[in-house]
C-alpha cells in the first residue's frame, strides 16, 4: 500500500527548507516558493543560515551547485524581514565573479528593494555601502539608487536625495571608480535639478568616470528637460510588497523554450530553397542555451551590466545600451 506524500503545507518550515537546499540549478520550484513565502518571517532565520552557507561555500572557492542562495536572498527581499540583513551583507561583500555565481542580476533591481525594506531612512548605513571600496561597484551603485526609490516612496526629499549622492560623488571622484561615478551621475540627474549640473560636470571633468556609458551631454539635457516640464521623471518606482514566484516566472533562465512549430518549406520551382539562407538580418537571433550551472541572469527583464550588449555592437552592456536605459 503507496503512502501519499505529504503536501507542502503539512511540512514544518525546517522540512520546507532543507528541500529548497536542493533546489537545481535553472528550476523554478513555484509551489516551494509560494508555501515559504507564505511562511514569512518564520522562515527568515532559515533562509539566512542558507545564504550565509553558500556565501561561505563561494567565498572558499567551491562552485555554487544549487540556486538555494538565490532562492533565499529572493525571499528575504519579498519578506522583508531585518534579520535577513545581516546574511545579505555578508553576501553582497563577495568579490564580483562569486558573487554573480551566488546571485546573479538579483544584485541589481532586488538588491534595491531589500536596502529599501532592510535599512530605509538609515542614511548612513546607506552611505557606509556607497562608499565602501571593498564592494563590488555595481553593489555600491545599487546602493545608490534606493535614494531615488526612497524619493519615490516619499521618504526622502529631492533636495536631500540630491544633497547626499552631491556629497559622495565629491569624495569619490577623485578615485578611479568609474563606472560606480558614472552611476552616481545617472541617479543624480534622474532627480532632475539643474543646480547638479555643476556636480557632474566636475564629475566629468576630473577623467574618473566612464564616459563610455553615458555623456555629460546626455545627463545635463536629461536634467534640463525636466526643469523645463518637456520630460517626465524616469519612473523606477519598484513594488516593495512582490510575489517572488509570479516575478521570477518572468525570468528567460526560468522558462521552457517553446517547441518549435514545424514550418512547411516551400520549394521553388526553379531551385531548392534553403531555409535558413531566407533570414534576414531583422531577425532576432536565437538566445543561447543555459547551461545547467552558472550565473543566473534575468535575460528577459534585461541584460546583466556585464554581458554582451543586446543590440549586437560587440561591447558590453554597461557600455553600450544600459545608458540609454537609465537616464
Amino acid at each position: 500500500m503507496s503512502t501519499a506524500t505529504p503536501s507542502l503545507e503539512s511540512k514544518t518550515d525546517a522540512e520546507l527548507l532543507e528541500e529548497l537546499k536542493k533546489s537545481p540549478k535553472g528550476v523554478l520550484p513555484k509551489a516551494l516558493l509560494r508555501e515559504l513565502q507564505s511562511r514569512g518571517e518564520s522562515v527568515v532565520p532559515g533562509l539566512s543560515e542558507i545564504l550565509q552557507a553558500e556565501t561561505e561555500h563561494a567565498r572558499k572557492g567551491g562552485n555554487i551547485e544549487t540556486d538555494a542562495a538565490f532562492f533565499s536572498f529572493a525571499l528575504i527581499s519579498a519578506i522583508g524581514d531585518p534579520r535577513g540583513l545581516p546574511a545579505v551583507i555578508e553576501a553582497i561583500s563577495l568579490p564580483d565573479e562569486k558573487l554573480y555565481s551566488l546571485l546573479g542580476d538579483l544584485i541589481h533591481d532586488n538588491l534595491q528593494r531589500l536596502i529599501v525594506k532592510l535599512i530605509g531612512t538609515d542614511f548612513d548605513r546607506i552611505g557606509q555601502l556607497v562608499e565602501n571600496p571593498d564592494l563590488y561597484e555595481y553593489v555600491r551603485w545599487s546602493a545608490a539608487c534606493t535614494y531615488f526609490l526612497l524619493f519615490k516612496e516619499g521618504r526622502l526629499s529631492r533636495e536631500e536625495g540630491v544633497e547626499r549622492i552631491e556629497r559622495h560623488l565629491n569624495r569619490l571622484i577623485e578615485r578611479p571608480c568609474y563606472e560606480l561615478n558614472t552611476g552616481l551621475c545617472m541617479e543624480l540627474a534622474n532627480f532632475g535639478v539643474p543646480a547638479s549640473i555643476e556636480t557632474i560636470r566636475r564629475a566629468y571633468a576630473s577623467g574618473n568616470v566612464e564616459e563610455g556609458m553615458v555623456s555629460q551631454e546626455e545627463l545635463e539635457e536629461t536634467i534640463n528637460r525636466a526643469a523645463e516640464g518637456s520630460g517626465s521623471e524616469r519612473d523606477r518606482s519598484l513594488p516593495l510588497e512582490f510575489d517572488v514566484v509570479e516575478e521570477l516566472s518572468r525570468w528567460a533562465c526560468f522558462k521552457r523554450p517553446d517547441k518549435p512549430t514545424p514550418n512547411p518549406v516551400v520549394q521553388s520551382v526553379t531551385e531548392p530553397r534553403d531555409e535558413m539562407a531566407s533570414r534576414t538580418s531583422m531577425d532576432p537571433p536565437s538566445p543561447p542555451p543555459r547551461t545547467a550551472v552558472g550565473t543566473i541572469r534575468n535575460t528577459e527583464k534585461k541584460p546583466g551590466r556585464n554581458d554582451p550588449c543586446p543590440c549586437g555592437s560587440g561591447k558590453k552592456y554597461k557600455n553600450c545600451c544600459r545608458s540609454k536605459s537609465m537616464i
